[in-house]
């Protein structure tokens, strides 16, 4: 019986295989791109990795999820949660819900008063220290989340989970204060404050001073 012909192919790493026999290499990046082509083209390299590295590689995966839940993952920032909701709608799909409690909290005020005491002290003082430096800042609940905004541009955000205080400074804000940050589990434009210790307030008020500065930059534009 003829064999049939094998072409020769080379793959991104440049090991050699034929069509008819596997890469591993190749079938791996692969799969990949295969994965990656589940999500929004417009949803950062950062966030694609965040979920394919928390195994979530597809749509019908990431419906198991809250949205609380995602903004948990390292690489995933509020800007990302339209996008993967877009694109979750777009299958018919729709982030997993809580089965807690009536409704959802209308105020910064009720959304600190759903954590446990210790947790909301800590919350108000994070609140506090933000509207302190931002003082005609405009509070509200964006993407589940306390939400800061000023001449209606996004400012900051914060969430409580149960071992740690999330805040959110978009990209430029974490970056600018990278060296007093790193100590601190991060994201891209996430930062993780643990309940555990005190909140770095001086180094808060200055994020959110900078970030003010660009905002007010912005508008006048």
């Amino acid at each position: 019986m003829a064999k049939t012909a094998k072409m020769k192919k080379v793959c991104s790493r440049g090991h050699s295989f034929y069509m008819s026999s596997d890469c591993p290499v190749y079938s791996k990046n692969k799969k990949k791109q295969e994965s990656a082509g589940e999500f929004p083209e417009n949803l950062s390299a950062t966030a694609q990795r965040a979920l394919v590295k928390s195994r979530i590689t597809t749509l019908k995966k990431l419906a198991k999820y809250t949205e609380d839940e995602i903004l948990e993952l390292h690489g995933i920032g509020p800007s990302s949660i339209p996008k993967l909701r877009t694109a979750l709608q777009s299958r018919g799909l729709a982030f997993a819900t809580k089965d807690k409690s009536p409704g959802k909290p209308a105020t910064v005020s009720d959304y600190i008063k759903s954590f446990p005491e210790d947790a909301q002290s800590a919350l108000q003082r994070l609140r506090q220290t933000i509207i302190k430096a931002a003082p005609n800042v405009e509070e509200g609940i964006g993407y589940g989340m306390a939400s800061y905004k000023f001449a209606g541009r996004p400012l900051v955000y914060f969430a409580g989970y149960e071992n740690h205080i999330g805040f959110y400074a978009t990209p430029s804000g974490h970056t600018a204060f990278s060296k007093e940050l790193a100590k601190y589990k991060q994201g891209k434009g996430s930062v993780q404050f643990p309940l555990s210790e005190p909140l770095p307030l001086t180094l808060i008020s200055k994020i959110v001073k900078f970030r003010l500065k660009e905002n007010q930059q912005k508008s006048k534009k």
